[in-house]
């Protein structure tokens, strides 16, 4: 239970890591 949790957490960081570098890299191009 505490490992997935654990993943669980990772997996949104690396999400909204992922979408800021998106956004940081669409703002760059303008």
């Amino acid at each position: 239970k505490d490992l997935f949790e654990m993943s669980t957490c990772e997996n949104k960081t690396w999400v909204t890591t992922k979408e800021f570098i998106f956004e940081i890299k669409k703002n760059l191009r303008v």
